[in-house]
């Protein structure tokens, strides 16, 4: 007979995933992400997470990455840092000066955005979730979760053409 696959299987295919909603959620302090990752792993493994949804796995369990984020920020008396400040990508990089400037610029907009914006945004863009389904771990209606995202994309892409922007004219001189 054939081995079947631990129930909690889809957890390891979601890891990745799940570690950046948790820095998004911990203000990009990567201790507390970890800390706040292995808690909500703890929570599933106990059956201490709530009802399970087979078909919302992925949303069920990011809702609950975002409030052992939250429980976790208060009880440390944490408060938002600056992405800027925490999100450490360009020391990690070995790319050239332009992707460092490029990171640099993006950690800038990010951090530019309001919180809900960015949430949005990430869950979304980097872990693939519909609007729908940002909206139901953000606990906020659909018609707001969009708004959020529509203009989220729009300071966005304002922020990095003014970026840009400034990038040409500092070229020509």
């Amino acid at each position: 007979m054939g081995r079947h696959p631990h129930p909690l299987h889809w957890l390891q295919e979601l890891h990745k995933e799940s570690y950046l909603w948790s820095l998004c959620c911990c203000s990009y302090n990567e201790e507390l992400a970890k800390d706040v990752l292995q808690d909500a792993y703890l929570k599933v493994g106990e059956n201490k997470a709530g009802n399970f949804s087979k078909t919302y796995r992925k949303t069920w369990f990011f809702s609950i990455i975002k409030y052992t984020a939250i429980d976790a920020m208060r009880k440390r008396k944490l408060y938002t840092v600056p992405v800027s400040e925490a999100f450490n990508l360009a020391d990690d990089s070995k790319g050239t000066k332009e992707d460092s400037e490029h990171i640099d610029n993006f950690k800038q907009i990010l951090e530019e955005l309001s919180t809900q914006q960015r949430e949005v945004l990430t869950l979304v863009f980097y872990s693939n979730l519909t609007i729908n389904e940002a909206a139901k771990i953000l606990k906020m209606k659909v018609g707001t979760a969009r708004t959020h995202y529509k203009r989220g994309k729009e300071n966005f892409k304002k922020r990095l053409m003014r970026i840009r922007s400034n990038e040409v004219k500092s070229n020509n001189k």
